[in-house]
């Protein structure tokens, strides 16, 4: 008899642990979630009509989200997608939305970025005549050591090389566009947009290790982790931020790094298969989805507030402080001469 009460209240306690731990988790989330949504200041998303926006990463999480933005804008978006499949998915799911055109981009491979930015261009000449901003959503994070034909991390090549190769090859253009008037009559200033991440205070770059082995980190030649890497690449995002702005001295082009906050994509689609199923649940629950990741990207873009910043690091709207590396101008300068070196390498060899 005794065993079978014991038993009892197990089962008891069981269901009450079945109902009580997804409750009290479910809860949890809700406030984190309401905590940590985005809250943007007042502003106001001007209108897109008659520009033109080039986007990298565009085909899934926050850069998807982001054409949707800018297509309600009134934006021609033009798409740089890696997989041909999911750029026509992109097209099919936008339809009646706007105009967006996707085009081949690998942003690993010299050749292709150059080829891509020749044909925006080509066509953005034939649709709107100028192009309003550059916007660097495409991001990865590779779970093993991979490296491209050069040498190269892939990671890194993904996140920092192709970005400061595309660019620069479109700074031309953007650099046309700067002072041209408004649909009110009023100067606008192009921008080139780079998602950034809190992460990059983690960072460590070394020019060294990244010229001899191909990662940043010398760290990472003795243990691959992927998360370390990662925030090295954010922080090369953040220091290229820094020199283009100081190449682009009194100009009108704004260079804005935006931190999305943390947001559930498609980022971790690298990782084991043990690991995305067993942190979903709170990836899924708790992050932030990409439509809210967005909205600050969206802000950087088109807010008449976000106009005239210059060099800016956003996050929902608002200034945010970066790291002291992320404010070394020698480093910046340094690591972008040696990115462009090692494009030059990567054009022979393909990365």
């Amino acid at each position: 008899q005794g065993t079978f009460l014991a038993m009892s209240r197990l089962r008891r306690v069981l269901r009450v642990g079945a109902i009580a731990v997804p409750g009290a988790f479910g809860c949890a989330a809700v406030a984190y979630r309401w905590q940590n949504r985005p809250k943007l200041p007042a502003h106001h998303l001007q209108s897109l009509e008659g520009r033109s926006v080039v986007v990298t990463g565009g085909t899934s999480g926050v850069g998807w989200a982001t054409v949707e933005g800018l297509l309600a804008l009134g934006a021609h978006v033009i798409v740089g997608a890696r997989d041909a499949h999911r750029g026509q998915v992109l097209i099919s799911a936008m339809a009646g939305e706007g105009r967006v055109e996707v085009l081949p981009l690998e942003l690993t491979d010299p050749e292709s970025v150059a080829t891509f930015a020749e044909e925006a261009m080509r066509r953005i000449a034939a649709a709107t005549g100028g192009i309003h901003a550059l916007v660097n959503c495409a991001a990865e994070i590779r779970c093993t050591p991979d490296k491209t034909f050069g040498g190269i991390d892939r990671t890194f090549a993904t996140n920092q090389l192709g970005p400061q190769q595309l660019s620069n090859c479109l700074l031309p253009d953007l650099l046309r566009a700067a002072g041209k008037q408004g649909d009110a009559g009023s100067e606008y200033r192009p921008r080139v947009v780079l998602i950034g991440s809190r992460l990059e205070r983690r960072g460590r770059i070394d020019l060294e290790s990244l010229r001899m082995h191909g990662v940043p980190d010398p760290a990472l030649t003795v243990h691959f982790d992927p998360m370390r890497n990662y925030a090295a690449t954010k922080l090369a995002n953040m220091q290229l931020a820094r020199e283009l702005h100081k190449r682009l001295a009194g100009s009108s082009v704004d260079i804005i790094v935006v931190s999305p906050g943390m947001v559930h994509t498609g980022l971790w689609a690298h990782f084991p298969a043990w690991y995305k199923a067993i942190t979903y649940p709170v990836r899924a629950a708790c992050l932030r989805s990409p439509t809210e990741g967005a909205a600050g990207v969206l802000f950087a873009i088109a807010a008449n507030e976000a106009q005239g910043l210059g060099h800016a690091y956003l996050c929902d709207g608002k200034l945010i402080e970066c790291s002291e590396a992320a404010k070394d101008d020698a480093s910046s300068a340094a690591l972008y001469e040696l990115c462009q070196q090692l494009m030059q390498t990567g054009t022979q060899k393909h990365y």
